[in-house]
């Protein structure tokens, strides 16, 4: 059996292989994307913290639930919001997010 890149379970991958192709390539758009603009606002002098990453996971992942029957959303595939959504917690995992009683301002 093909061990798919994402480890999903069965019921959330097209059982179309077509289909799957669309999803890898909506998840990894959405997942490298997301990426992207966290680059572009560090630049900007941003930097996000933890709690808003946490809240824009959430986010994602509510829409994700609501809409993985596959229509798309904001003209975007569901599979785009599971790839920011992976993103997102790979920030948090990589402890990205900034914690303001670390600065030396305070």
């Amino acid at each position: 059996m093909e061990q798919d890149f994402l480890n999903l379970p069965a019921d959330l991958l097209p059982d179309d292989p077509a289909d799957r192709s669309v999803y890898r390539e909506a998840y990894q758009a959405g997942y490298t994307r997301t990426f992207r603009e966290i680059e572009w606002a560090r630049e900007q002098g941003w930097h996000p913290t933890e709690r808003q990453i946490v809240r824009a996971l959430m986010q994602a992942m509510r829409v994700f639930s609501a809409v993985r029957s596959g229509k798309p959303i904001g003209g975007r595939h569901p599979a785009w919001l599971r790839g920011r959504a992976d993103a997102l917690r790979s920030l948090l995992h990589n402890g990205v997010g900034f914690d303001p009683s670390d600065s030396s301002d305070a």
